[in-house]
C-alpha cells in the first residue's frame, strides 16, 4: 500500500479513501466513505465519514497531493479490490491505476460486485464441515441426501474421508441476509435429522461460510468470526 513520502520538491502527503460496508448487512457495501489523510512526517489526520465519494475526494484532495481510492468490484474482469490515483500527484506503484476522467460511479451493492451496482445479487461460495461417528455410516448417507435435495444450493460437491465432511456450494443472494435466510433453514433441518449440535461457526463473506457439526452434545470453544 502506497505511503506518504518525501520528494524533491519537499514532503508529499497521501489520503486514502474506502469504502464502509452497509452497518445492517457486511454482506454488502454502501456506496459511502471515510476518508483520513497520513503525512510525510507521519502525522494521521482524521476526515469526514459516511459522506459520499465526491465529497470525500474533495476533502482529500483539498489537503492532499496524492489520494488513493480503495473500491471493491470496479473493474468488469477484475471484481476483487481496485486502487486508484485520484489526486493531483500520481501514485505510480504497481497494481494503482489513474482515475477516470469522467469518475466513477459507485451505488449500495453486494461484496464482490460492481461498483456501478449493476449487480443486487452473486453466488456466494459456502462450506459445510462436519465429523460422522465410523460406527454411524448411515448418518452420513442421510446428510448427503438432504443436501442433495436443497436445490437452492448450487453446484455441490461432498468429500468425506475418516468420517469428516467437507461440503461446499453456492448460494444466490444479495448480502449476508440472503445468504443467511437460505442456508439456515438447511442446516436447522440438517440438525433437528440428524440429531447434531452446532459447536463453531464462522462466518466469511468473502470466500465461505462453514459449519462443524458433531453427534457430540458437548460445547466446543468457537472460533472468531472473520469478515
Amino acid at each position: 500500500m502506497p505511503r506518504a513520502s518525501s520528494t524533491e520538491d519537499g514532503p508529499s502527503d497521501i489520503a486514502y479513501i474506502g469504502e464502509d460496508t452497509d452497518s445492517e448487512d457486511f454482506g454488502r457495501l454502501a456506496a459511502t466513505f471515510g476518508v483520513h489523510v497520513e503525512t510525510a512526517d507521519g502525522c494521521f489526520v482524521k476526515g469526514p465519514e459516511d459522506v459520499k465519494l465526491d465529497e470525500a475526494l474533495a476533502w482529500a484532495r483539498a489537503r492532499a497531493p496524492r489520494v488513493l481510492v480503495i473500491l471493491e468490484g470496479v473493474l468488469a474482469d477484475a471484481p476483487e479490490q481496485a486502487l486508484f490515483s485520484a489526486g493531483t500527484q500520481p501514485i505510480e506503484e504497481e497494481g494503482v491505476h489513474p482515475w477516470p476522467a469522467s469518475g466513477i460511479e459507485v451505488r449500495p451493492r453486494p461484496v464482490g460486485t460492481r461498483a456501478d451496482g449493476a449487480d443486487q445479487v452473486r453466488d456466494w461460495p459456502i462450506m459445510i464441515e462436519f465429523t460422522i461417528a465410523k460406527d454411524r455410516p448411515r448418518t452420513s448417507q442421510r446428510a448427503r441426501r438432504m443436501l442433495a435435495e436443497a436445490v437452492e444450493l448450487k453446484n455441490q460437491t461432498w468429500r468425506e474421508a475418516d468420517g469428516k465432511v467437507e461440503f461446499r456450494a453456492e448460494v444466490r443472494g444479495g448480502g449476508y441476509h440472503d445468504l443467511e435466510a437460505t442456508v439456515d433453514p438447511v442446516s436447522a433441518a440438517l440438525e433437528h435429522e440428524l440429531g447434531a449440535y452446532f459447536t463453531d461457526l464462522v462466518v466469511n463473506l468473502e470466500s465461505r461460510r462453514r459449519w462443524l457439526l458433531t453427534e457430540d452434545t458437548s460445547v466446543r470453544p468457537s472460533a472468531t468470526p472473520t469478515h
